[in-house]
């Protein structure tokens, strides 16, 4: 705000607004309390002078009530009464003005304690962006603490790949039970000598998983896949030689982190479940937890991990066709048609009897696949679905002959049979009732002789049945329509002339 010549008042308001909220206000219960932990904090300092986090809490106090240089003073004070505590160090650094003063705070706060490593990691970071000050500041550090992981970390950070190399060969030395140095130095080196690394630091840390995981996936990048499954499996048991339980749980975990990795790892995650499924669970539980697991892999995305888990399970129950389903189920949501149609082979060499229904999913899906114009799978233009599992040669599968049941029986022809040759020679008639024209046949041959099992041929003037009757044809009611009966030569004339 100011006054122009003419007298007007000009306002800047971008100003005026930027002023008023730096503007503190307070009101009197605030200031009553400030005022009542000023006189605390100052007896706490004036009958220990020797405590740092008094000094600390006045100088924080001083700051809330706006009085910075007042703050300042109390935490000067306090860096010459406390020298060896690191938190009043690094409040006088934060509470100067600018960073000339915050180094020179830093400078003869590393004086007083050089082996803090919060204090180096300070001044280093009020270096930035100058990584080359950074770099000079960390190397110091480094002579004073050369056992440091954290200083050794933000050095190698810092540094260009040729000097991180030889950053990490130094570190391993001084920190040799420290596993993250030893990998990030195998992964800054070649196959052969990351080989070489990694068998000195299973040696000197050999309780550690993460390293024979390491080797596993150093290997498949390599293209060394076969070798992968023997890695993690001398590593188990290297592991419980020197006295470390085998948790399900993590090494699960680490096969998700596999298979999530950038590249993923799908042979050290397969291998690492194919190794570690099975440890812990009871036989009986077995297939009940193993699906349990797949569906939580497969619900946090791990597909990979749940398909190695059926495959165990696949395995182990090669005829539950419940095992079959959740297998098939996960091709067909995350993963491809071959996959799918290889799956479903399997499963019906395994599961024969429900041959014709794995059949018929794999045909609907290949009429899908038709209609959308790609290539079709599971009897829609490649070769059927076998009857039995190939051959030991051809497969490596056991001939399994397909089940071969007695023909279905026909109770109601094997019921009409019986009641033809039951004593009286009367068949029951409600074997023939529901054909009308065996119905009228009947009714006109009342009265007449049943000395035949079937009365309807002695009806004269009625189109008689073929030899087998309509009881024996299980009731079916069959009529010769193109042919009438004939009476015998001997008797002479014709049917419709018969008295």
């Amino acid at each position: 705000m100011a006054d122009s010549v003419s007298g007007q008042t000009v306002v800047d308001p971008k100003g005026y607004l930027t002023s008023l909220g730096s503007v503190r206000v307070s009101s009197a219960a605030e200031v009553s309390d400030i005022k009542k932990a000023r006189t605390l904090l100052r007896s706490v300092t004036s009958t220990n002078p020797k405590h740092a986090p008094g000094w600390v809490a006045a100088a924080r106090l001083e700051e809330v009530a706006g009085a910075l240089p007042e703050a300042r003073r109390l935490a000067s004070k306090g860096c010459e009464l406390c020298p060896g505590s690191e938190d009043v160090w690094l409040e006088a650094a934060r509470l100067q003005a600018n960073m000339a003063s915050s180094r020179s705070v830093l400078a003869r706060g590393v004086a007083s304690l050089p082996r803090s490593v919060r204090l180096w990691l300070q001044a280093a970071r009020l270096e930035a962006p100058d990584a080359a000050a950074q770099s000079r500041v960390l190397r110091k550090a480094l002579e004073r603490v050369p056992d440091s992981v954290r200083l050794w970390k933000a050095a190698v950070e810092l540094a260009p790949e040729a000097d991180a190399r030889v950053l990490l060969a130094r570190a391993v030395e001084c920190c040799p039970q420290h596993t993250e140095l030893w990998l990030a130095l195998a992964r800054l080196e070649t196959y052969a000598n990351a080989q070489k690394v990694l068998n000195r630091a299973r040696l000197a840390v050999p309780t550690d998983r993460a390293i024979w995981i390491a080797a596993a996936k150093l290997e498949e990048a390599a293209g060394k896949t076969g070798t992968v499954p023997r890695i993690i499996g001398r590593g188990l048991s290297s592991l419980v030689t020197n006295g470390v339980e085998t948790d399900r749980e993590a090494w699960l975990a680490e096969a998700e982190a596999a298979e999530k990795a950038t590249p993923p790892y799908p042979a050290t995650c397969a291998a690492i479940v194919e190794a570690v499924v099975g440890s812990g669970v009871e036989e009986e539980d077995r297939e009940r937890t193993w699906l349990a697991d797949a569906a939580e892999a497969s619900g946090r995305g791990s597909a990979a991990t749940a398909r190695a888990i059926l495959a165990a399970a696949t395995a182990a129950f090669p005829a539950k066709e419940g095992v079959w389903r959740r297998a098939a189920e996960l091709e067909r949501t995350s993963g491809d048609a071959g996959a799918l149609d290889a799956l479903l082979r399997r499963a019906v060499t395994y599961c024969p009897q429900v041959r014709e229904k794995w059949r018929g999913d794999g045909k609907k899906r290949g009429r899908r696949k038709k209609r959308r114009g790609g290539p079709v799978f599971c009897g829609e233009g490649r070769a059927p679905i076998p009857s039995y599992p190939p051959s030991a040669a051809a497969g490596d599968f056991q001939r399994v002959p397909v089940h071969s049941g007695p023909p279905p029986r026909d109770i109601k022809r094997e019921n009409c049979e019986r009641s033809i040759n039951r004593p009286g020679g009367e068949p029951k008639p409600t074997a023939v009732t529901h054909n009308p024209r065996t119905v009228g046949a009947l009714d006109r041959d009342k009265g007449k002789s049943l000395s035949s099992p079937f009365p309807s041929l002695c009806n004269t003037r009625a189109r008689t049945y073929t030899g087998r009757s309509a009881v024996a044809d299980g009731g079916q009611g069959k009529v010769d329509r193109g042919r009438r009966a004939r009476r015998p030569a001997s008797a002479g004339g014709s049917i419709r002339g018969q008295p």
